[in-house]
């Protein structure tokens, strides 16, 4: 007799428990199955994929509530003529001028009507170009007249509620649809459908990167990308940098241009706005650097007004208005009013909504007309902004004999070797720039004339593996960089061979008071806390028995007897650029050791971009950047110069460290030749030098038995 299994159930079928999991297994895979509804309209959504700027005012009419201007249409052809062709085009068009919503809508359009199957979204930053991708990713998710006419795309991607792990298991028609929707990887890919859904989109990818990481080896699910757009190469620090425009070139030239693939089509897109004449968005616009980009560049103002007269003395109503009285100017607005014809005559604006009409208490719009707008820009920030900003066409002259570059620092290497100092440059100092994570320190042997050379730069790293406090790191490392620039006497003349020790080692004393504070007890004579002040802010006090003055600084007594040295700055620091602007052997000129610019190191490299991340603006001029907060009035009156100096990149450790050193061989006796000739007179044969005054135990550099 044959037994039969243990789940017979009597009736040739399944027994209760595998019928309920083979229910429950069904239930899961319907919830996982998405139904995908019909088209809401059919006929809305072929004539949308036919007509792109109907596309556009159809489904983003929130993005795009205003006529499309001529150069908006230009714009929007450039790009798909650049896509069906696989060109190159690159833009440029003013601030505020809506090139983002440009760069979202006309992405979604290309995906949908199946022009592109991965683009890459490149914007300056990481953090730029994620937002651009999250603000894709939103209207996919919550538009809901995209939804409508796009279900098969949009529906699964609401589906996931807000969690992207049920894409991995979300099926259509029993298929999976391989949605990626994570927040971790600045890329999605859209979902996949089955082969009876007419749908261009179905996995496609999109990326985002920014332009100051890596893009090389793109590749996703076995395919490369077809189209690369990039909005505004440029950051604000990028654009006044002449080696990070060079590094952002190659990305564009190389790894950019290499995605694609050999014999793919692949097409390259620049959206930008110039903020000077060497950044890459003036670069890749200019048909005589770049004749194959085919650029474009669209301003404000297609013409001017004929009576700037009249323009001039609006934007002096605004700026000689007294703010507590007039806080919106609207003096300067009825005098527009009563001279509208005449002000407007001859202007031709790219687009004439562009201006705010919110209406004001006395019941009034803000303002009327977009020339008025624009020249309400002009009054705020000056000509040369609206120039860069709004035209496309930036002054030619912004920083003329006076910003450097970092090719300026590196041409002034003399191939000296590192330590040497130049026969009859015999007064060394040096100075130490503290940080929380590194120190850098410079040190410069001068000449009488004031002309100087930086023998060694270099860095010391703060060291946490000993368990200390964050300032007895600091401290360490410090005395470290103080015991090799002294007890290790590693500087010698370059002829002779004889040891130089350093006269005097400032510390900087601005944020790490008690650190510079210690080490100045522990080598007294030798290093001296440096306080920086702004130029605006200083000024050389009498002399009391707590403050004694000196050129371009002065030092104040603090507790204990320790005196501290107060220099000047901006001063220095336009001590620092003027001296790499003159010819190597003058007065005031500045040098730097190491190979000629053909033989240059990365640490070269990095001591030239610190050198000059501040740059001095002359009055008048523009500030190059406002996203970093020191922008102070300098005091420059033996160069005959007035007006600011602006950190424009985020590291400038080196640019104090060689500014500082010189102001130690200026508080030493150093000057520039006819600088304060008279006064030296005075005080010849009775001028103590700093490290004399200070006298505990160390003269010229040396210990004292």
């Amino acid at each position: 007799m044959v037994t039969p299994p243990d789940d017979f159930d009597g009736f040739g079928g399944q027994n209760e428990r595998d019928r309920d999991a083979e229910r429950k297994r069904r239930r899961r895979a319907a919830a996982r199955d998405v139904q995908i509804p019909a088209c809401e309209d059919h006929d809305r959504r072929d004539a949308c994929l036919a007509d792109v700027e109907r596309f556009l005012t159809t489904y983003f009419p929130h993005r795009y509530y205003q006529d499309f201007t001529p150069d908006r249409q230009a714009m929007i052809q450039g790009i798909l003529d650049a896509i069906r062709l696989g060109l190159d085009q690159a833009i440029a068009a003013e601030r505020g001028g809506g090139k983002t919503s440009i760069v979202v809508g006309v992405t979604l359009f290309c995906l949908f009507a199946g022009l592109v199957r991965f683009p890459v979204l490149l914007g300056k930053t990481t953090p730029d170009a994620k937002r651009l991708l999250q603000e894709i990713k939103e209207e996919l998710e919550f538009n809901d007249r995209l939804a409508a006419d796009f279900p098969e795309v949009c529906v699964p991607i609401r589906a996931l509620e807000g969690s992207p792990s049920r894409g991995n298991a979300q099926t259509v028609g029993g298929q999976r649809t391989r949605l990626e929707w994570g927040n971790e990887k600045p890329e999605i890919v859209l979902p996949t459908l089955p082969d009876d859904y007419d749908c261009p989109a179905a996995g496609a990818i999109l990326a985002a990167r920014g332009m100051d990481a890596s893009v090389r080896g793109l590749v996703k699910r076995g395919r490369r990308p077809d189209f690369a757009l990039i909005d505004d190469p440029d950051s604000r620090e990028s654009a006044w940098s002449e080696k990070q425009t060079a590094d952002r070139g190659e990305l564009v030239d190389n790894d950019i241009a290499g995605l694609g693939g050999p014999g793919q089509r692949f097409a390259r897109v620049v959206l930008c706005t110039a903020i000077n004449r060497q950044c890459l968005a003036y670069q890749y616009t200019d048909p005589d650097q770049h004749p194959d980009w085919n650029g474009k560049r669209y301003g404000f103002f297609r013409a001017w007004p004929d009576r700037r007269d009249l323009w001039d003395r609006y934007v002096k109503l605004l700026k000689d208005r007294d703010p507590r009285a007039d806080r919106y100017g609207r003096a300067a607005h009825r005098f527009y009013l009563e001279h509208r014809d005449a002000m407007d005559a001859g202007a031709e604006v790219s687009n004439p909504d562009r201006y705010d009409r919110t209406v004001l208490a006395d019941g009034e719009p803000a303002e009327v007309s977009a020339v008025q707008h624009a020249w309400n820009f002009i009054a705020s920030k000056g000509m040369p902004a609206f120039l860069a900003e709004w035209q496309n066409d930036p002054p030619a002259d912004e920083h003329e004999n006076t910003a450097i570059g970092a090719h300026d620092v590196t041409r002034r290497c003399n191939g000296l070797e590192e330590f040497a100092a130049p026969d009859g440059f015999d007064l060394l100092t040096a100075m130490i720039d503290l940080g929380k994570q590194r120190l850098h320190w410079a040190a410069a042997a001068s000449r009488d004339d004031a002309a100087a050379h930086v023998a060694a730069y270099g860095f010391e790293l703060v060291d946490r593996r000993r368990g200390e406090g964050e300032e007895a790191g600091i401290l360490a490392a410090a005395d470290r960089i103080v015991r090799l620039l002294h007890d290790d006497a590693p500087f010698h003349n370059e002829v002779s061979g004889e040891r130089v020790a350093p006269r005097l080692i400032g510390v900087d004393v601005g944020h790490w008071q008690d650190v510079g504070y210690e080490l100045a007890r522990r080598y007294p004579g030798l290093v001296v806390p440096v306080m920086g002040l702004p130029g605006r802010s200083f000024s050389v006090p009498k002399r009391t028995r707590d403050k004694r003055p000196g050129f371009q600084a002065w030092e104040s007594r603090q507790g204990r007897g320790l005196w501290v040295l107060n220099q000047n700055t901006d001063y220095w620091r336009l001590r620092v650029h003027t001296g790499l602007g003159l010819e190597p052997g003058r007065p005031e000129s500045l040098t730097l050791w190491g190979g000629h610019e053909d033989h240059l190191d990365d640490a070269t490299d990095r001591y030239a971009e610190q050198l000059v991340a501040d740059q001095f603006i002359p009055a008048g001029v523009r500030m190059p950047s406002q996203v970093y907060r020191r922008a102070t009035t300098a005091v420059a009156q033996d160069h005959g110069l007035g007006g600011q100096f602006a950190q424009v990149a985020r590291r400038n450790h080196y640019g104090d460290a060689t500014s500082g050193a010189l102001c130690l061989a200026g508080h030493l006796g150093v000057r520039p030749p006819g600088v304060g000739q008279s006064e030296q007179k005075k005080k010849a044969g009775r001028r103590r030098s700093l490290a004399e005054a200070m006298g505990q135990g160390r003269r010229n550099g040396r210990r004292q038995a």
